[in-house]
């Protein structure tokens, strides 16, 4: 969301009047007062587990490479990336270890 957010085309702000984004990354006023920032809400175990599960759903999906071709797209297993991404990383991690 974020991302989507940077690479649109925008109007520029100053530093005294910034974008939301970029308020965004360094935390929200609640409505109590209290800053909430990304490590503050890890805190919360309810938010923590939240977040553990859905990163380890999207760790179980399986990263493969494809190339394009004249009837659409193939898989290819031959690129060089491929193995890092769906078999070992290096020689201390398993593909697994990379996704999370």
């Amino acid at each position: 969301m974020i991302f989507r957010q940077l690479f649109r085309n925008q109007d520029t702000t100053d530093l005294k009047n910034p974008s939301p984004w970029f308020k965004s990354l360094f935390g929200y006023q609640a409505a109590s007062g209290e800053k909430v920032t990304v490590e503050s809400s890890l805190g919360v175990p309810t938010v923590y587990r939240c977040i553990n599960i859905l990163a380890n759903s999207v760790a179980m999906l399986p990263f493969q490479t494809f190339k394009k071709t004249a009837k659409g797209r193939e898989r290819d297993k031959a690129h060089q990336v491929s193995f890092v991404l769906e078999r070992r990383p290096n020689p201390y991690q398993a593909h697994l270890n990379l996704n999370i």
